[in-house]
């Protein structure tokens, strides 16, 4: 029979003939070992080792893969993970350190774990080019072995992504919890083809693809991650897991999810896409044992919540926290994704507090009105202005808040808007990114419906958040001896002209400064003076200590809070790099900075 593979993604029944015709092709059966490959998550071009050996990059455990791992292990597999990305980070550590040799790592693994298929997690467009690394690198090793790669961006992309690398042999999309094991029971003869779901492949060149989804249950979901010989206790000691390190030092780090999905529908997200609509919410007594895990065999004291939407479904929330409190455990905890401002309510943030709460994210990303009804956000300029006068009562907790620039036709006015409403709030800090408009997403398709990027595979490798790694570092190193010439657009700027592209890295610059630096100068609050003095440190000590900014205004809350001695000696931290680098020069004079150098020697 002849099978019109052109219309294959479109009927079931030639889909899954063709489909399992291939895996029948590609994975023999008896198919009872699986490695599961979490990749880095910065590349060699992009590496850089000092920036791991002061524990800057992400090291979050791979808890998609151990979750996976459980649920192959309970149909009778046997799976085992390989963290590329923590191998990288930990042994960057070292004095002699080549980013190359996590090629042996990976061949040393595949040659003692034989298995029978190899899955890999790609769940950034950053870490593209880095799976197709890893496959040609598998395909050095053995060519016949099969492999099928997942995860959030090969969700996103699916036929650019899988066109992207021929050695690819399938893709699953969407969660895989359950798809996934019904794939490998397929190929054992277990399930018929007609249980294939969420998989896709290229037959003749051609895509054909099984996009009907099999959702995981509250059970599947509700599976404890099998990390196997992982040093999960271990990671944060060579990373950041989450965004409060600051508050969690000294004390081991991993994180949990107590649920998947989100209950909005923010334009640029892609959880809709792989989630699904609506929030399931996971068994509370697994997330319990779960921790007593985390606690008890790994050491860990401190978590990172992992969900989209934490405070979905208060009731539950307060239950969920009240039962973690009456644990006793020396543990603390911070939610590292957005919160939405709406759900916070004092009886909320009474037993976020009680559990071990010291700090969470909101998601705001614009002050502008009209921005945020655009975008479908489910916080308003209200929502945001009630939760402050809320969180305010609580002075102890450190609230960060999102904000995001580069929407299509975002005026400067509406950025201004972004600015006024984050000074307005005093929130302890601000991550800002620039819109990276992702597949699979309402934004993308309007951005390509109007030409204002093209459809093309996106394997963006600039960080998503202003910061002195990635992109943002070259530049500053690029410029060191001659920069460009630098301006302070929120003077001179036409309010109502769309910005432009290239004006983005300078205004965020300005954004930056404005609501994160000079804001300081504007905190009467002891509470909040020494919050900002806090991340300040971490900043100097850690995250960039080639920053003069951060020297200045580390110095002037140091300052201010009666340590004439340290502000002294940042002030000479300053001097030091201000003449070393002709980047940080034009933006002391354009903001006006030098007088400050003075102030606190």
């Amino acid at each position: 029979m002849i099978i019109d593979l052109k219309s294959a993604d479109k009927i079931p029944s030639q889909a899954h003939r063709a489909i399992a015709e291939k895996l029948r092709e590609k994975i023999k059966p008896p198919c009872k070992k699986i490695l599961l490959i979490y990749p880095q998550q910065v590349s060699e071009q992009d590496f850089f080792k000092d920036i791991a050996q002061r524990g800057r990059y992400s090291v979050y455990p791979p808890y998609g893969c151990g979750v996976l791992a459980r649920n192959l292990t309970q149909r009778g597999y046997q799976a085992d993970i390989l963290d590329l990305n923590f191998e990288v980070l930990s042994a960057a550590q070292k004095e002699y350190f080549k980013y190359s040799f996590w090629r042996d790592v990976l061949n040393r693994k595949l040659g003692l774990f034989k298995p029978d298929l190899v899955g890999i997690s790609c769940m950034f467009s950053m870490t593209h080019d880095v799976m197709l690394d890893i496959v040609r690198e598998i395909r050095q090793f053995d060519s016949h072995l099969p492999i099928i790669c997942g995860g959030v961006h090969m969700t996103d992309s699916k036929k650019l992504a899988l066109e992207s690398c021929l050695e690819i042999d399938f893709m699953g999309i969407y969660e895989c919890d359950r798809s996934f094991p019904d794939l490998i029971d397929f190929v054992n003869g277990k399930l018929s083809a007609e249980c294939l779901t969420q998989i896709a492949t290229l037959i003749d060149g051609l895509y054909v693809a099984l996009e009907n989804r099999t959702t995981p249950t509250v059970q599947d979901i509700s599976a404890i991650p099998l990390y196997n010989d992982l040093p999960i206790g271990d990671y944060s000691d060579f990373g950041q897991v989450g965004a409060f390190k600051f508050l969690s030092r000294h004390r081991k780090v991993s994180s949990v999810l107590s649920k998947r999905g989100c209950r909005a529908h923010c334009s640029f997200c892609t959880v809709p896409s792989l989630n699904g609509p609506g929030v399931r919410i996971r068994e509370e007594q697994h997330v319990i044992e779960e921790i007593k895990i985390l606690y008890y065999q790994y050491g860990v004291r401190h978590i990172v919540w992992l969900d989209d939407d934490l405070l979905n479904n208060s009731q539950r929330v307060i239950a969920l926290f009240k039962a973690i409190a009456d644990l006793k455990l020396d543990l603390t905890w911070d939610a590292s994704n957005g919160l939405i401002a709406a759900a916070i309510k004092e009886d909320v943030l009474d037993a976020m507090i009680a559990s071990g709460c010291v700090g969470f994210y909101l998601g705001i990303e614009s002050g502008n009105p009209q921005r945020l009804r655009d975008i479908h956000k489910p916080g308003t300029v209200e929502n945001f202005r009630k939760c402050k006068i809320i969180a305010d009562k609580y002075p102890q907790l450190f609230i960060k808040g999102f904000l995001m620039v580069g929407f299509p036709d975002e005026t400067l006015s509406q950025l201004l808007d972004t600015v006024n409403l984050g000074l307005e709030l005093q929130l302890d800090w601000y991550s800002i990114q620039i819109l990276n408009p992702l597949p699979s997403t309402e934004i993308y398709d309007s951005m390509v419906e109007r030409g204002l990027i093209q459809d093309v595979l996106n394997t963006n490798k600039s960080g998503y958040v202003y910061g002195p790694n990635g992109r943002q570092r070259l530049r500053e190193e690029r410029e060191k001896l001659t920069a460009l010439d630098f301006f302070n657009l929120f003077g001179t700027g036409n309010l109502e002209e769309p910005l432009k592209h290239e004006q983005l890295g300078d205004l965020l610059f300005l954004m930056d400064y404005k609501i994160n630096y000079e804001a300081i100068f504007a905190i009467t609050r002891l509470e909040k003076l020494r919050n900002k003095d806090m991340f300040l440190r971490d900043i100097c000590e850690r995250i960039a200590p080639e920053s003069p900014m951060a020297q200045l205004f580390y110095g002037i809350t140091r300052k201010r809070l009666g340590d004439d001695t340290e502000a002294s000696r940042r002030a000479t931290v300053v001097r030091k790099l201000l003449n070393e680098s002709a980047y940080w020069q034009k933006r002391f004079e354009a903001l006006d900075l030098y007088p400050f150098i003075e102030r606190i020697n």
